[in-house]
């Protein structure tokens, strides 16, 4: 983890702070590179979010450089009016945000998910879907408050949010690492895999598509905390964290 943290913040960097030689002093300068590296693998990204990285797959047999010398002075020709068509929009070269346009994006987070490495945390991927989709008894939910008399006690809902911890303890039947690093880290680990889910979102995200200010949500039995929600739950399912089912014995519920 820590290989890729430092990974992560070298290409992210904007800036390098070096000594020149015969300086006295660190001077720190802008970047004017980018990164651009080869590989014969299919899955060479390790990391749980690769948005780092853009991967192209080449399938052309060689290199035409005759070709590309040809139209060298074009290509750049072509790059240096976008650039200054970018300065004239933003004002300011500093201001300048290279972004990918929607497709492109779309088409760049494809590419990363089909080169990323497998790990045993995929594993877990279709236990937790099974959790959050799969209707529970109402009473069995509320059990962790203590809720036993219930009107609708055997009514079935579906789970409307989730926490981290929640779905490492009830959803893959694992004990919290004590040490609060590696707590953290499984919690990241839970978040990379829910935002896979479709269907789900964070709860950050829902607040702002619908106007509420609250950041965190409540489940009995947990701390108060930052989870995730249905992408179309209302306020009340949040609030009480299901959503009741009228036909139970429906057999596609979402």
């Amino acid at each position: 983890m820590r290989d890729t943290e430092t990974q992560k913040a070298f290409i992210t960097r904007t800036h390098e702070r070096v000594r020149l030689s015969y300086d006295r002093r660190v001077s720190e300068l802008p970047r004017q590179c980018v990164f651009v590296g080869t590989t014969n693998e299919g899955e060479f990204l390790r990391a749980p979010d690769n948005r780092r990285f853009w991967p192209i797959h080449v399938t052309v047999p060689f290199i035409d450089t005759d070709k590309l010398e040809q139209n060298r002075d074009q290509i750049w020709t072509e790059a240096l009016r976008e650039y200054r068509g970018m300065i004239a929009e933003f004002g300011d070269a500093k201001k300048i945000h290279f972004r990918l346009s929607p497709t492109a994006r779309a088409e760049a987070k494809t590419y990363q998910e089909s080169a990323r490495v497998q790990s045993t945390d995929d594993v877990d991927h279709p236990t937790i879907i099974e959790f959050l989709n799969n209707p529970v008894n109402l009473q069995r939910y509320l059990s962790h408050d203590g809720y036993e008399d219930l009107e609708a006690a055997d009514a079935l809902v579906l789970r409307a949010t989730a926490l981290p911890y929640q779905i490492i303890q009830e959803a893959l039947g694992e004990e919290l690492p004590r040490n609060e690093n590696a707590r953290r880290g499984r919690s990241q680990t839970i978040g990379y895999l829910m935002n896979r889910i479709e269907g789900w979102t964070s709860y950050a995200r829902w607040c702002a598509a619908n106007g509420v200010t609250s950041d965190k949500i409540t489940i009995p039995g947990y701390k108060r905390g930052r989870g995730y929600v249905r992408i179309d739950a209302t306020v009340k399912e949040i609030r009480q964290g299901y959503r009741i089912i009228e036909d139970p014995d429906t057999e596609n519920l979402l």
